[in-house]
């Protein structure tokens, strides 16, 4: 397949951007993903999402950093397991070759079973196992490769006839066939729900767990030993132990988990242990202390500096009518502009090494009512930099990528010409200020036709994000004095120009021209900065006194 030009529109932080390398990639697609993992091996890219349970093949790609595919496939599941039905893949971790082991669970008749795959680095499907169908449905939740990739270890569901019910067990396999050479039961009670799993450089294994109000933290040694276990107990609340476990440079590990109770004041507690199981600090960010809104989580980083990124949902107001799914539906709804009455936006906490709060961002949008930018993925580069993707519905559909700096201001952006319902599903960072995503979409003139979207992008900190095409909308002059006259040119005819402030209040809506310039008196306005939006595009700029 080609690589094609990405045609975006670019906005910054009132400076230009120049042309780069930057080029994305599309092929037809037409199964159904969710998260995709990736990992970049020397100069190929290595792409495999998570699909869920209605689903009954694994797509995959490799394709170098240039935009060359290697290949592109799409396994069947059904056909390669025995008694396989319409599995679901529930997480993927790729080797340092290229070679890729996804596990999750399928419901095969009559009951359910756990399920394992490999596919090698030239996109061969190497073998697809189940295991331990019962009655009792569990699932294989995360896996990791040992430090030196001779095994895998599979944190996942058992289940135990003391109970009656599954349990969490921690599986050792040999990759190269899926066998389970050991397995272990890792608590010593029923019902807590493994989530995820991060092994360090010695091969000792950090499980995150939770039973009802209890957070269960421990590690494991390769030998599927237990080293430690610890617990903190929050009367009231339900925990979620979903978001990713880090690992310090040092050897530290993080725990992280989103506490939820009746009232949905939500809260994201934080514990940092030494590799040993000494605590060095915990932390609980009540999130009713940053504003009176609904949070759904997306995505979590740690970036070289050792500082850690929770990426949100901000949604203030709420539905009219019955509750409904908070992801799916609700972009539904935001697109048909029914049952709504709220606007999402993306958000971001970040937390130092020491556990302090570092800054707190809500992504400031255009206005705080119908207005939805529902959050997807975040990368950190090595100098704490967060790039975060978004899906744009209202006012500003497609994808769209904005940079932050390490103290938490919007350096700049950048929003693709996709349609509504484009997804960023998978981001990765290369170095150099150079990243890469995976998603899927269309282009407006390619509607008929879901794509398979790979991209690679390039910023830095002084022009922000580069394309090689951008938007003809331009401001001059910028910084403008509040008595200038603004002229604004490269307007897309037939769209309507809107004027708004920075907290996305309307200031004005402009009358359109047929010249090629228009020219905005500012004797009114105040100073701050302003957002011009016409069509698909948008500008910032700011008046000064």
């Amino acid at each position: 397949m080609k690589a094609i030009t990405l045609l975006a529109l670019f906005i910054s932080s009132f400076a230009s951007a120049q042309f780069n390398q930057t080029w994305m990639h599309d092929r037809i697609h037409n199964t159904a993903i969710e998260d995709s993992y990736m990992r970049i091996v020397e100069n190929t890219i290595y792409i495999h999402p998570k699909v869920n349970e209605s689903c009954c093949v694994q797509p995959a790609q490799s394709i170098s950093t240039d935009g060359v595919e290697n290949w592109y496939m799409v396994h069947d599941q059904i056909n390669a397991c025995t008694n396989c039905g319409l599995q679901g893949v529930e997480s993927v971790d790729i080797s340092s070759t290229g070679d890729a082991y996804g596990v999750g669970f399928q419901p095969s008749s009559p009951y359910g079973g756990r399920y394992i795959y490999k596919t090698d680095s030239q996109g061969q499907l190497m073998y697809a196992e189940e295991y331990f169908t019962t009655t009792f449905s569990g699932e294989f939740n995360d896996v990791k490769l040992s430090a030196d990739e001779s095994l895998l270890f599979v944190f996942g569901e058992k289940y135990a006839a003391e109970f009656n019910t599954i349990v969490p067990h921690l599986f050792k396999i040999n990759p190269d066939n899926g066998q389970i050479l050991s397995e272990v039961q890792i608590a010593p009670y029923g019902w807590v729900f493994p989530k995820k799993m991060e092994v360090d450089a010695f091969d000792n294994i950090y499980l995150n767990a939770s039973n009802v109000d209890t957070m269960r933290f421990s590690s494991f040694n390769s030998n599927l030993e237990l080293r430690w276990t610890d617990f903190v107990v929050f009367p009231g609340y339900v925990g979620s132990g979903r978001i990713e476990t880090f690992i310090y440079a040092n050897g530290d590990v993080l725990f992280s988990t989103e506490l939820n109770n009746s009232e949905n004041n939500k809260r994201l507690f934080l514990a940092r242990y030494s590799s040993s199981g000494s605590i060095i600090w915990q932390q609980t960010i009540n999130f009713i202390d940053y504003s009176d809104a609904d949070r759904i989580f997306r995505d979590a980083i740690l970036d070289p500096l050792g500082n850690v990124y929770y990426y949100y949902a901000h949604i203030s107001g709420g539905f009219v009518g019955p509750t409904i799914n908070p992801e799916d539906e609700q972009v539904d709804a935001l697109r048909n502009e029914s049952n709504f009455e709220s606007s999402t936006k993306p958000e971001v906490f970040s937390i130092d090494p020491q556990g302090q709060v570092r800054y707190h961002y809500i992504y400031p949008g255009v206005g705080n009512e119908i207005y939805a930018e529902y959050p997807k993925r975040i990368i950190a580069d090595e100098n704490g930099y967060l790039i975060g993707s978004s899906v744009g519905d209202q006012l500003f559909p497609g994808v769209a990528h904005f940079l932050l700096t390490p103290q938490g201001e919007l350096q700049s952006e950048i929003r693709l010409n996709l349609n509504p319902g484009a997804t960023i599903y998978g981001m990765v960072y290369e170095g150099n200020k150079v990243f890469y995503t995976h998603g899927a979409g269309t282009r407006p003139e390619q509607t008929e036709e879901l794509k398979w979207l790979t991209a690679r992008y390039q910023y830095d900190y002084t022009t922000g994000f580069h394309a090689l095409e951008t938007s003809k909308l331009a401001i001059y002059p910028n910084p403008v004095g509040s008595h200038e006259w603004l002229n604004i040119s490269g307007l897309e005819k037939g769209y309507p120009v809107q004027l708004f402030s920075a907290n996305g209040q309307l200031v004005s809506n402009l009358s359109s021209t047929s010249s090629d310039i228009l020219q905005l008196n500012t004797n009114t306005f105040s100073e701050g900065l302003y957002l011009l939006k016409n069509g698909r595009n948008q500008i910032r700029f700011v008046v000064t006194r």
